[in-house]
């Protein structure tokens, strides 16, 4: 199993589900005990394109019952990305060009 996903939430969280054998939001739910509307969400794309601080506890609950760690999903890893960019920036150890040369621009 790979350690991260690069696809949007909404499909990784269907691979998963497929992969252990989960059938619906409804069992998924059970197993995350967070409500079936809410895995429908996820699973619909209308939650969890951008993760933020409200949805992390969601996410972390998934990725728990698909026994994988929440930097799987590409959303989280983006958020946490953010975080530490938008540190390093307001601390002056990076500038807008260090990241610029990062991302290849």
């Amino acid at each position: 199993m790979d350690e991260r996903t690069s696809e949007p939430s909404s499909r990784a969280l269907r691979t998963l589900m497929r992969e252990r054998g989960i059938i619906d939001a409804i069992e998924l739910s059970g197993i995350a005990e967070v409500s079936a509307s809410t895995v429908s969400l996820y699973l619909s794309g209308r939650r969890g394109r951008e993760i933020n601080s409200r949805s992390v506890r969601t996410v972390e609950k998934l990725a728990v019952a698909l026994n994988v760690k929440p930097e799987y999903f590409l959303e989280v890893r983006q958020m946490k990305a953010q975080r530490l960019v938008a540190g390093a920036m307001a601390a002056g150890r990076i500038d807008l060009e260090d990241v610029e040369r990062l991302a290849g621009e």
